[in-house]
């Protein structure tokens, strides 16, 4: 969520974390899953190769770790589908990337602008010290000559001139400010329309077959890990409570990586065939 303060922009982190779904009785792990792509939709802007590379990267987070082999990439055999399915919440998600972008590229213009304002009036207030001493002294002679009054004119408009300057940056800082105050207030009403939970992907089984549908991710970490979960899924894993595991509810963590909860589920799921 994007919250602003005055000229301040605070990011916090939470908002559009991705729940995964799952349903599946325990198979044995004594032979890998095979799986192909099946539904691949271009909208996400995701290469055919990249998404495979990403399964890849997916079966390795489970297979180097607890040294068993998972799961094969088996194109055209009968295998356990992947779909890419673009709906809502990639179009939400790519979204609010776009308003977060345009966030922190304002931000950064605004900040540069900051220091820029902040040497102005230093140098501001210099020159204006100067400019009262020079009209103080003046003020105390009977007789000005024309140089001195010259003189004391230039630093008044060098002075104005200041002025004006900083005028005009005070108003491209409000400006920028009043964008990063609109642009915080959209990331939030487009993350709360959206809601702060919902499915980024699922493993299913029906009687008409089973699959992993992916359906939202805003980085290729994020697909790997949610792959990465879907395939623990389809496994036979459970949800657990450990917030940085591959299996945990919610696709909040950064790393891909199993845990030691993971592993732990991993093995008992095997162990019991």
């Amino acid at each position: 969520m994007f919250k602003s303060t005055g000229f301040l922009l605070i990011l916090l982190v939470g908002a559009g974390l991705a729940v995964f779904g799952w349903e599946r009785e325990v198979p044995a792990c004594s032979r890998p899953i095979a799986y192909d792509i099946n539904s691949f939709d271009s909208r996400f802007g995701l290469a055919r190769q990249a998404l495979i590379d990403a399964l890849i990267e997916a079966e390795a987070v489970w297979e180097v770790s607890s040294g068993r082999d998972l799961f094969v990439y088996a194109p055209g055999a009968e295998t356990l589908p992947i779909n890419l399915v673009y709906d809502y919440r990639q179009e939400v998600t790519e979204a609010l990337g776009t308003i977060e972008s345009d966030i922190k590229e304002d931000e950064a213009d605004y900040n540069a602008l900051e220091l820029r304002y902040l040497k102005l009036k230093v140098e501001y207030d210099a020159l204006k010290t100067t400019y009262e001493a020079s009209v103080a002294e003046l003020n105390r002679k009977k007789r000005v000559t024309e140089f001195e009054f010259n003189q004391a004119r230039s630093l008044e408009d060098e002075l104005n001139g200041k002025v004006d300057e900083l005028n005009t940056v005070a108003d491209r800082l409000n400006r920028l400010a009043n964008a990063l105050n609109l642009n915080a207030e959209e990331y939030n009403i487009t993350g709360a329309a959206r809601g702060e939970t919902y499915e980024g992907g699922v493993y299913f089984k029906s009687s008409e077959g089973e699959g992993i549908n992916i359906y939202e991710f805003g980085s290729r970490e994020k697909l790997v890990r949610l792959l990465a979960h879907e395939l623990g899924h389809a496994l036979g894993l459970e949800h657990i409570e450990d917030t940085d595991a591959i299996m945990y509810r919610l696709n909040k963590a950064s790393a891909s990586r199993v845990t030691t909860s993971d592993l732990a589920a991993l093995e008992q799921l095997c162990n019991q065939n």
